[in-house]
């Protein structure tokens, strides 16, 4: 899938029957080898497979680069003691930071992997693992892992899309309240100038794109349907569609396609801790590292400086530095060059 790029500090939640979808491809590395579908599943004839998709039980589909079978836990904690570095460089700026990591989707739905693509001992460890390291940060975090977990025994609504990689809206305004009742506790930011988006009853939509789906032989795509999904209706606006089109608040989500306003996080973020919220979100083969530094060089950040910034990372990010060009591509940059970048920039003001 081509690269694409979107600067978004106005995101729409897509209206009607509809919803727009992101790009991918900055959630994964370059193809792997192929991964089989389990033999007799109920999704795919059993010798049906994919470089890029995991064809799992009763129309699952995971990403193969998020592979569960094999992490290196010793890369997992050097990434995230860098993290936490890059966090306190941040904080000593005045400025205050929530770490957001989003757990693959194949840790949350895990009994829908196929035989041979199961988790191993370290990989079912790493979740764990980053929580423990990032702690260093004294960031604000939530284990969604185990939030996610609990709310799969309490509630029908599925966390992420069967078909596609990223999580439904529920899921998204999952992470994003939790979140929020965090900074709202801890967070000591100053008080609001303007109340945050307005929520109302759930609205049902239909999700028409299916990331994964592309993915596979156009022979294989029929067999994976849209989906329906619920969200929560943004209040004043037509249809219960909503932006957030803030270019000024004092609070900024900086992520990837996963914090798009369709996915639910930045109203419910807003909402929750009852303030505006900016977006910073980069669509592509970006990453986190390259994201937050166009967001601190951007009009948006010299006009008004953050009292918090909500820095997003997927799981699988969690053993990849800045310079890996098989991520992020020609965003890849040294550790030293975005430690120094990052440095100059948020002791601009």
């Amino acid at each position: 899938m081509a690269d694409c790029m979107a600067w978004r500090r106005r995101t729409a939640l897509a209206a009607g029957v509809t919803f727009a979808g992101p790009a991918l491809a900055q959630n994964r590395p370059p193809p792997q080898q192929p991964v089989r579908a389990q033999q007799g599943s109920p999704a795919a004839p059993a010798q049906a497979e994919s470089n890029q998709v995991v064809i799992g039980r009763d129309g699952w589909l995971f990403g193969a680069w998020e592979n569960v079978r094999q992490v290196d836990l010793r890369k997992t904690r050097e990434v995230c003691r860098y993290i936490s570095q890059s966090v306190q460089v941040i904080q000593e700026a005045g400025i205050k930071v929530a770490l957001c990591v989003t757990p693959m989707k194949a840790r949350v739905y895990r009994e829908f992997l196929p035989a041979d693509f199961q988790f191993s001992t370290e990989a079912d460890q790493r979740y764990g693992v980053v929580m423990e390291e990032l702690q260093r940060s004294r960031a604000l975090m939530i284990d969604h892992a185990t939030q996610f977990a609990q709310l799969r025994r309490s509630q029908r609504d599925a966390l992420f899309f069967k078909a596609d990689i990223h999580w439904t809206p529920i899921g998204g305004a999952a992470a994003a309240t939790e979140l929020g009742k965090l900074v709202q506790s801890q967070g000591g930011l100053p008080a609001p100038t303007r109340p945050g988006t307005r929520l109302g009853d759930y609205i049902s939509m239909r999700y028409e794109r299916n990331d994964l789906v592309e993915m596979l032989p156009a022979d294989q795509q029929r067999r994976f349907p849209f989906e329906n999904f619920r969200v929560r209706r943004i209040v004043g606006a037509p249809q219960g569609v909503g932006l957030i089109d803030e270019d000024n608040a004092d609070v900024v989500v900086a992520g990837n396609s996963f914090m798009q306003t369709g996915f639910g996080f930045p109203p419910s973020f807003s909402n929750q801790i009852n303030r505006p919220v900016s977006l910073a979100v980069k669509v592509g083969r970006f990453g986190p590292y390259n994201t937050l530094l166009d967001y601190l060089r951007s009009q948006m950040f010299r006009q008004t400086r953050p009292a918090l910034i909500v820095w997003h990372f997927l799981e699988g990010n969690m053993e990849v530095m800045p310079d890996h060009t098989g991520y992020w591509g020609s965003a890849a940059m040294s550790a030293r060059s975005f430690s120094d970048e990052l440095r100059r920039l948020v002791r601009r003001a």
